[in-house]
């Protein structure tokens, strides 16, 4: 494979290896009552891993889907299940061995853990896929020189969210705008089948000011959200469209079905939640030791603030199209 490609390095793979935990941690909740001896879960383990690492799976497990990852073989070519397989075994290994095989991967040229080296494996940075335009996008210019302060451990977040009281204090009082608001809007996408001009304007604020929030709170930026003025680094845009499904209008139904067929959003959120947990704990460090925001964590945390925003304007019916889990990351 050519050197130039990137490859992705050991604190990437963690969060990515922390969502696959997550995962196989729900199913063995599931599986504990008839899996006394543990044997279910480690073969739940090796399906699962051996079938997403192999090219019938794509190469990449949810974890790698969400940190935007891909195993392949050394020469770019997938790999073949027994390859996986094979893959999975010095996966255990690597545990065994008091995690020296993982860790391998933070000092390695190639970025092999022992696992890559028994199956002459890769992992590389994927090119997301390329899908229809959606009609929300979002995003955040690079933080070039972000405030170290913020980083101290502990001492720093403390003072953020102290700072932040007065934004937290007034969602409050724009939640229950926002309430208000949705019990009115239903009514002209119900009988008209449009979007009030207002009812845009206020909810596409609301949501634009929340990922401003989000944005102070996770580093993006270092500017204090004002819901007077916007971050010029936060870009958020919602197209308007010309009319509304009056499907999602009908009382009490519209909002139920909504709720139903998005369980898989939130099931994909659950664990993209869990990653985001990682990451911070990862990002503060490079921030406060070097004054530099990590490429990928800045990469994965718009990510995930960008599909934050999509499910909020599906949900409030600023967009009928539904955010699909698997291009989340575009």
């Amino acid at each position: 494979m050519d050197a130039a490609v990137a490859r992705p390095g050991f604190w990437q793979r963690v969060v990515a290896f922390s969502v696959d935990s997550a995962v196989l941690s729900l199913a063995s909740s599931f599986l504990q009552p008839i899996d006394k001896s543990g044997s279910i879960n480690l073969l739940a383990a090796l399906v699962y891993y051996t079938y997403f690492w192999s090219g019938a799976g794509g190469g990449r497990t949810w974890g790698m889907r969400v940190m935007g990852l891909r195993v392949v073989r050394e020469d770019g070519s997938a790999l073949s299940v027994t390859r996986a397989l094979i893959r999975f075994v010095g996966l255990l290994v690597s545990f065994f061995v008091l995690l020296i095989g993982l860790i391998w991967v933070a000092f390695d040229a190639k970025k092999q853990g022992w696992h890559d080296k028994f199956a002459g494996s890769l992992v590389v940075a994927d090119t997301p896929a390329t899908f229809p335009p959606y009609p929300v996008t979002l995003s955040v210019g690079p933080n070039t020189s972000p405030q170290r302060f913020w980083a101290v451990p502990v001492l720093g977040i403390c003072v953020k969210l102290i700072a932040l009281i007065p934004v937290f204090v007034a969602f409050v009082f724009v939640g229950l705008a926002l309430a208000i608001a949705l019990l009115v809007l239903w009514i002209p996408v119900l009988t008209l089948g449009t979007y009030p001009v207002w009812g845009r304007a206020f909810l596409t604020w609301a949501i634009r000011w929340s990922v401003e929030v989000n944005a102070f709170l996770f580093g993006l930026t270092d500017r204090y959200p004002s819901p007077f003025s916007a971050d010029p680094a936060v870009k958020l845009e919602i197209a308007a469209s010309p009319t509304s499904s009056r499907l999602w209008a009908i009382p009490v139904f519209g909002i139920v079905a909504k709720l139903i067929i998005f369980l898989p959003a939130y099931f994909l959120q659950y664990f993209v939640n869990l990653a985001v947990g990682v990451a911070l704990a990862i990002l503060w460090a490079p921030v406060l030791t070097s004054g530099v925001y990590l490429p990928w964590g800045h990469r994965f945390i718009v990510t995930y603030m960008r599909w934050g925003a999509r499910t909020a304007a599906y949900l409030t019916g600023l967009t009928d199209t539904y955010p699909r889990i698997w291009n989340w990351e575009q």
